[in-house]
């Protein structure tokens, strides 16, 4: 009978801005962002995924007609924005993703040089024990 109203929380302006860099595909910050001639931005990997099913925009539906390319100002755009105000691990991903990209549109396979979160967490919790295990043999002596 009652309708909850959802209201999103307050966007400030530097958050807005990270939300405008984000690809309409994938929903992560742009990595080697392609502008389509309708003038959406994807990120390059995204958008030869998507264009292998269909050749349209994925957000309007038109028909581009010219081929996609690497928008060099908005790569050191998103560079400057996330040396600002990102932590270096959400640096090194993107990095790690460029890497990638670069590698698989080469023909080159790479394993990624960051390490995903799970793998972060194994090996602190492999260092905590390890020191733990340190410390108990020094207190024994």
């Amino acid at each position: 009978m009652f309708a909850l109203m959802y209201e999103p929380a307050p966007v400030t302006g530097v958050e807005a801005l990270f939300r405008e860099l984000e690809c309409g595909i994938c929903g992560n910050l742009l990595c080697r962002s392609v502008t389509l001639s309708c003038m959406h931005t994807f990120c390059r990997d995204c958008i030869v995924t998507a264009r292998a099913y269909t050749k349209r925009c994925p957000l309007c539906h038109a028909v581009p007609h010219s081929d996609t390319r690497v928008v060099l100002a908005l790569e050191n755009t998103i560079d400057q924005l996330l040396a600002l105000h990102k932590t270096p691990l959400e640096v090194a991903d993107l990095h790690a993703r460029r890497i990638a990209s670069d590698a698989h549109h080469r023909g080159r396979v790479v394993r990624s040089p960051v390490p995903d979160r799970f793998t972060c967490v194994l090996v602190s919790i492999f260092i905590v024990f390890l020191l733990w295990g340190v410390w108990l043999l020094l207190r024994a002596v």
